[in-house]
Protein backbone atom coordinates (compact mmCIF):
# COMPACT_ATOMS: atom_id res chain seq x y z
CA UNK A 1 0.00 0.00 0.00
CA UNK A 2 2.86 2.13 0.68
CA UNK A 3 4.55 1.95 -2.19
CA UNK A 4 1.94 2.44 -4.14
CA UNK A 5 1.12 5.46 -2.91
CA UNK A 6 4.75 6.74 -3.05
CA UNK A 7 4.53 5.91 -6.78
CA UNK A 8 1.27 7.68 -7.00
CA UNK A 9 2.60 10.66 -5.26
CA UNK A 10 5.62 10.68 -7.71
CA UNK A 11 3.45 10.57 -10.99
CA UNK A 12 1.13 13.44 -9.88
CA UNK A 13 4.74 15.58 -8.94
CA UNK A 14 6.02 14.89 -12.62
CA UNK A 15 2.45 15.30 -14.04
CA UNK A 16 2.46 19.19 -12.19
CA UNK A 17 5.99 19.68 -13.79
CA UNK A 18 5.48 18.42 -17.09
CA UNK A 19 5.94 21.73 -19.43
CA UNK A 20 2.61 21.52 -21.80
CA UNK A 21 1.30 17.82 -20.98
CA UNK A 22 -1.25 16.07 -22.82
CA UNK A 23 -4.77 17.80 -21.88
CA UNK A 24 -5.78 13.87 -21.29
CA UNK A 25 -2.60 12.69 -19.45
CA UNK A 26 -3.99 13.89 -15.92
CA UNK A 27 -7.34 12.16 -16.49
CA UNK A 28 -6.04 8.81 -17.65
CA UNK A 29 -3.72 9.04 -14.07
CA UNK A 30 -6.88 9.43 -12.39
CA UNK A 31 -8.23 5.98 -14.14
CA UNK A 32 -4.92 4.27 -13.18
CA UNK A 33 -5.54 5.97 -9.65
CA UNK A 34 -8.19 5.20 -9.23
CA UNK A 35 -8.32 1.39 -10.48
CA UNK A 36 -4.90 0.76 -7.99
CA UNK A 37 -4.92 2.95 -5.44
CA UNK A 38 -5.32 2.81 -1.75
CA UNK A 39 -7.09 5.84 -1.36
CA UNK A 40 -10.75 6.10 -0.32
CA UNK A 41 -13.27 4.34 -1.87
CA UNK A 42 -15.32 7.75 -2.62
CA UNK A 43 -12.18 8.93 -3.98
CA UNK A 44 -11.63 6.73 -6.33
CA UNK A 45 -15.50 6.89 -7.22
CA UNK A 46 -14.72 10.72 -7.87
CA UNK A 47 -11.73 10.55 -10.17
CA UNK A 48 -12.61 7.61 -11.94
CA UNK A 49 -16.18 9.77 -12.89
CA UNK A 50 -13.87 12.63 -13.16
CA UNK A 51 -11.47 10.41 -16.24
CA UNK A 52 -14.98 8.85 -17.59
CA UNK A 53 -16.54 12.20 -18.12
CA UNK A 54 -13.23 13.33 -20.05
CA UNK A 55 -12.18 11.36 -21.48
CA UNK A 56 -12.21 10.01 -25.42
CA UNK A 57 -13.97 6.48 -26.23
CA UNK A 58 -10.34 4.50 -26.30
CA UNK A 59 -8.55 1.90 -23.48
CA UNK A 60 -8.11 4.56 -20.99
CA UNK A 61 -11.67 5.41 -21.20
CA UNK A 62 -12.97 2.03 -20.58
CA UNK A 63 -10.27 1.59 -17.76
CA UNK A 64 -12.15 4.76 -16.26
CA UNK A 65 -15.37 2.63 -16.45
CA UNK A 66 -13.99 -0.24 -14.88
CA UNK A 67 -12.34 1.49 -12.21
CA UNK A 68 -15.59 3.41 -11.98
CA UNK A 69 -17.83 0.55 -12.07
CA UNK A 70 -15.34 -1.95 -9.56
CA UNK A 71 -15.30 0.95 -6.69
CA UNK A 72 -19.42 1.64 -7.11
CA UNK A 73 -19.99 -2.10 -6.55
CA UNK A 74 -18.05 -1.80 -3.20
CA UNK A 75 -20.10 0.81 -2.01
CA UNK A 76 -23.28 -0.98 -2.62
CA UNK A 77 -24.45 0.91 -6.20
CA UNK A 78 -25.32 -2.01 -8.00
CA UNK A 79 -26.77 0.03 -11.23
CA UNK A 80 -23.92 2.06 -11.45
CA UNK A 81 -21.39 -1.09 -11.36
CA UNK A 82 -23.42 -2.54 -14.06
CA UNK A 83 -23.58 -0.29 -16.39
CA UNK A 84 -19.92 0.92 -15.94
CA UNK A 85 -18.34 -2.59 -16.11
CA UNK A 86 -20.68 -3.63 -19.23
CA UNK A 87 -19.58 -0.13 -20.97
CA UNK A 88 -15.85 -0.94 -20.03
CA UNK A 89 -16.17 -4.40 -21.61
CA UNK A 90 -17.78 -3.33 -24.58
CA UNK A 91 -15.37 -0.67 -25.56
CA UNK A 92 -12.39 -2.49 -24.50
CA UNK A 93 -13.30 -5.21 -26.82
CA UNK A 94 -13.68 -2.50 -29.54
CA UNK A 95 -10.16 -1.15 -28.79
CA UNK A 96 -8.90 -4.62 -28.05
CA UNK A 97 -8.01 -4.27 -24.39
CA UNK A 98 -7.70 -8.01 -23.67
CA UNK A 99 -7.16 -7.49 -19.78
CA UNK A 100 -9.91 -4.94 -19.36
CA UNK A 101 -12.24 -7.20 -21.19
CA UNK A 102 -11.69 -9.88 -19.36
CA UNK A 103 -11.10 -8.34 -15.84
CA UNK A 104 -14.67 -6.36 -16.41
CA UNK A 105 -16.88 -9.73 -17.13
CA UNK A 106 -15.06 -11.63 -14.19
CA UNK A 107 -16.08 -8.48 -12.36
CA UNK A 108 -19.69 -8.37 -13.63
CA UNK A 109 -20.08 -12.26 -12.66
CA UNK A 110 -19.24 -11.34 -9.03
CA UNK A 111 -21.83 -8.95 -9.33
CA UNK A 112 -24.03 -11.89 -10.84
CA UNK A 113 -22.98 -14.27 -8.20
CA UNK A 114 -23.64 -12.33 -5.45
CA UNK A 115 -27.26 -12.64 -5.99
CA UNK A 116 -26.79 -16.20 -6.96
CA UNK A 117 -27.41 -16.49 -10.52
CA UNK A 118 -25.31 -18.71 -11.92
CA UNK A 119 -27.09 -18.50 -15.51
CA UNK A 120 -25.35 -14.83 -16.20
CA UNK A 121 -22.26 -15.43 -14.24
CA UNK A 122 -20.98 -18.33 -15.74
CA UNK A 123 -21.12 -17.96 -19.19
CA UNK A 124 -18.99 -14.30 -18.23
CA UNK A 125 -16.42 -16.03 -16.36
CA UNK A 126 -15.82 -18.84 -18.98
CA UNK A 127 -15.74 -16.09 -21.45
CA UNK A 128 -13.21 -14.35 -19.80
CA UNK A 129 -11.28 -17.16 -19.23
CA UNK A 130 -11.24 -18.44 -22.61
CA UNK A 131 -9.96 -15.21 -23.71
CA UNK A 132 -6.76 -15.51 -21.02
CA UNK A 133 -6.33 -19.28 -22.53
CA UNK A 134 -6.28 -17.35 -26.20
CA UNK A 135 -3.82 -15.00 -25.42
CA UNK A 136 -1.52 -16.57 -23.11
CA UNK A 137 -2.30 -14.42 -19.73
CA UNK A 138 -2.19 -16.81 -17.09
CA UNK A 139 1.24 -15.47 -15.68
CA UNK A 140 -0.32 -11.91 -15.26
CA UNK A 141 -1.22 -11.47 -11.73
CA UNK A 142 -3.58 -8.82 -12.95
CA UNK A 143 -5.98 -10.82 -13.91
CA UNK A 144 -6.25 -12.46 -10.10
CA UNK A 145 -10.42 -11.83 -10.08
CA UNK A 146 -10.65 -14.07 -13.58
CA UNK A 147 -8.71 -16.71 -12.21
CA UNK A 148 -10.73 -16.55 -8.94
CA UNK A 149 -14.16 -16.61 -10.35
CA UNK A 150 -12.92 -18.99 -12.78
CA UNK A 151 -11.90 -21.41 -9.39
CA UNK A 152 -15.44 -20.62 -8.17
CA UNK A 153 -17.46 -21.72 -11.52
CA UNK A 154 -15.72 -24.22 -11.25
CA UNK A 155 -16.20 -26.02 -7.91
CA UNK A 156 -19.85 -25.06 -8.11
CA UNK A 157 -20.25 -26.89 -10.98
CA UNK A 158 -18.51 -30.02 -10.11
CA UNK A 159 -14.79 -30.24 -11.31
CA UNK A 160 -12.69 -29.89 -8.06
CA UNK A 161 -9.33 -30.68 -10.15
CA UNK A 162 -9.93 -27.73 -12.52
CA UNK A 163 -11.30 -25.53 -9.28
CA UNK A 164 -8.57 -26.73 -7.33
CA UNK A 165 -5.90 -25.42 -10.26
CA UNK A 166 -7.82 -21.96 -10.67
CA UNK A 167 -7.86 -21.47 -6.93
CA UNK A 168 -4.04 -22.37 -6.79
CA UNK A 169 -2.91 -20.06 -9.91
CA UNK A 170 -4.99 -17.12 -8.18
CA UNK A 171 -3.61 -17.85 -4.63
CA UNK A 172 -0.08 -17.18 -6.44
CA UNK A 173 -1.08 -13.75 -8.36
CA UNK A 174 -2.32 -12.63 -4.89
CA UNK A 175 1.19 -12.49 -3.75
CA UNK A 176 2.58 -10.40 -6.13
CA UNK A 177 -0.94 -7.93 -6.07
CA UNK A 178 -0.41 -6.73 -2.20
CA UNK A 179 -1.19 -3.36 -2.07
CA UNK A 180 -2.45 -3.11 -5.28
CA UNK A 181 -5.98 -2.29 -6.09
CA UNK A 182 -7.67 -3.48 -2.75
CA UNK A 183 -11.18 -4.17 -4.44
CA UNK A 184 -9.66 -6.57 -6.56
CA UNK A 185 -7.76 -8.49 -3.85
CA UNK A 186 -10.99 -8.75 -1.67
CA UNK A 187 -13.49 -9.93 -4.32
CA UNK A 188 -10.74 -12.20 -4.93
CA UNK A 189 -10.41 -13.68 -1.46
CA UNK A 190 -14.26 -13.87 -1.41
CA UNK A 191 -14.63 -16.25 -4.95
CA UNK A 192 -11.37 -18.10 -3.46
CA UNK A 193 -13.21 -18.45 0.07
CA UNK A 194 -16.19 -19.61 -1.62
CA UNK A 195 -14.83 -21.71 -3.33
CA UNK A 196 -12.93 -23.49 -0.76
CA UNK A 197 -15.64 -24.42 1.05
CA UNK A 198 -17.22 -26.57 -1.72
CA UNK A 199 -14.21 -27.89 -1.61
CA UNK A 200 -14.47 -29.02 2.05
CA UNK A 201 -11.49 -26.75 3.17
CA UNK A 202 -12.82 -24.84 5.94
CA UNK A 203 -9.33 -23.86 7.07
CA UNK A 204 -8.60 -22.14 3.63
CA UNK A 205 -11.96 -20.30 3.60
CA UNK A 206 -11.13 -19.12 6.72
CA UNK A 207 -7.19 -17.94 6.13
CA UNK A 208 -9.49 -16.19 3.07
CA UNK A 209 -12.42 -14.64 5.12
CA UNK A 210 -9.72 -13.18 7.37
CA UNK A 211 -7.42 -11.75 5.06
CA UNK A 212 -10.53 -10.15 3.22
CA UNK A 213 -11.72 -8.64 6.32
CA UNK A 214 -8.25 -6.80 7.17
CA UNK A 215 -8.34 -5.30 3.91
CA UNK A 216 -12.21 -3.90 4.04
CA UNK A 217 -11.45 -2.67 7.68
CA UNK A 218 -8.93 -0.13 5.70
CA UNK A 219 -11.91 0.97 4.01
CA UNK A 220 -15.16 1.77 5.81
CA UNK A 221 -16.75 3.13 2.86
CA UNK A 222 -16.77 -0.83 1.41
CA UNK A 223 -20.35 -1.81 2.55
CA UNK A 224 -20.84 -4.39 -0.36
CA UNK A 225 -17.74 -6.52 0.63
CA UNK A 226 -18.91 -6.57 4.43
CA UNK A 227 -22.00 -7.64 3.96
CA UNK A 228 -20.30 -10.48 1.89
CA UNK A 229 -17.91 -11.53 4.67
Amino acid sequence: GASVTAWLRTGEGLLARAPDPDPTLGLRFEAFRALVGTGSVGDAIDGARRARDGLPPGIWHSIACLAHGAQSFAVGDDQIATEMLEEAAAEAEVHGALTTIAISRAHLATLQSSGADWSQAAPLVRSARALMDAHRLDQYPTMLLVTAMAALVEAVEGDPQRARAEWLLTRRSLTYMRGVAPWANVQSRIALARTSLLLSDRAAARTLMEEAESLVLRQPEAIRPKAQL
